[in-house]
């Protein structure tokens, strides 16, 4: 496993924390809200990582948590790093992707690092940061060996907690957000819900279904009982769920709600709840698409163009409006009527 450390004069041109280049190449995002927050994604990009860090597997980070990145990968694989005295640059190439491929061609590869295993009895001496804390972030083993069921479930809570829009401007309800997610990710789960009420109702809602979710699937080590009529998700499966969840995330903050048809957040959710019909974290994304329609069509001009989108069909026998929240249902009804619902 390789890790170049890069910089660059612009924003990488990519949604969400990280693009895919190849089977194996990883780009991660240089936003400076993506690097300001980075600690929290620490589950997420282990899981691309994986246990077997000797493969061919290719990591462009952003110097600034380049060392928090490899200190991850360091704590929760048998490994250590060697730093090349002469930096190549990664051969990368992505079809079809012009300006990816001019960023990847200009950007600056300060850092070339390979992953070595340790040997037996021997031990890493990670370097210290102010921005990171190995010893605080050190994963024991039984929390890797989870199960991917487990895995799959904490993290696309997580990304869903931490991937809610801020729906004011004010600034001590951001930092409130912000103090709530960090209390959800720590496990403290009455601070996480009293900061949550102290934002706005819809946010304090989905943290309430978080906590609900994550004290009967991880604190209870049991895993999410699939409905009468479905079998449980293979590992595979359980992989394609967690990459169509971030995916669907990565669209939602795009303001990709049903366009463009090849990435489009309803399109990923659809490809979830084909896997797992009851997906919570599907149908979450789903309120919140159709929040944002309300948001953006919920007026008097606009009204026709909310009655169409809301019709979006996801399945075969669903469309949007069905995953409306009951609070949602209201508020539909009361712009287009009754009558909305049976067409």
């Amino acid at each position: 496993m390789k890790v170049f450390a890069y910089s660059a004069n612009r924003e990488a041109p990519i949604e969400g924390l990280y693009e895919e280049l190849g089977s194996s190449e990883l780009l991660i995002s240089n936003r400076e809200q993506d690097i300001r927050s980075f600690e929290q994604y620490q589950k997420q990009l282990l899981i691309w990582v994986g246990n077997d860090v000797q493969t061919d597997k290719v990591f462009l980070v952003p110097k600034p948590v380049n060392e928090i990145f490899r200190n991850w990968v360091e704590n929760s694989n048998e490994v250590k790093w060697n730093r090349k005295e002469t930096v190549s640059k990664p051969d990368l190439k992505i079809i079809g992707g012009n300006e990816l491929n001019e960023f990847l061609n200009d950007m600056n590869v300060e850092e070339e690092w390979d992953s070595v295993s340790l040997k037996p009895g021997e031990t890493t001496e990670p370097s210290q940061s102010n921005s990171s804390k190995p010893q605080d972030n050190k994963m024991d083993n039984n929390s890797i060996g989870l199960s991917s069921h487990l895995v799959v479930i904490f993290v696309s809570i997580i990304v869903i907690i931490i991937s809610i829009p801020t729906l004011v401007g004010l600034k001590g309800k951001e930092i409130e957000q912000s103090e709530a997610d960090k209390a959800f990710v720590e496990g403290r789960y009455d601070d996480a819900q009293n900061l949550a009420n102290g934002v706005n109702k819809s946010y304090a809602k989905t943290m309430a279904v978080a906590i609900k979710e994550i004290e009967r699937v991880i604190l209870s080590n049991e895993p999410t009982p699939p409905s009468p009529n479905e079998s449980k998700p293979d590992k595979v499966q359980q992989e394609k769920l967690l990459k169509f969840l971030q995916n669907a995330n990565d669209a939602l903050q795009a303001l990709q709600l049903t366009t463009p048809p090849e990435n489009n957040a309803v399109l990923w959710t659809r490809q979830m709840l084909e896997i797992e019909g009851e997906n919570s974290a599907a149908k979450n994304i789903l309120e919140r698409v159709i929040e944002k329609y309300l948001g953006l069509y919920g007026k008097p001009d606009k009204l026709p163009t909310l009655s169409q989108v809301l019709n979006t069909p996801v399945l075969p026998q669903t469309q949007l409006k069905d995953y409306a929240t009951k609070e949602q249902r209201t508020r539909i009804t009361e712009l287009l009527g009754e009558n909305y619902w049976s067409q």
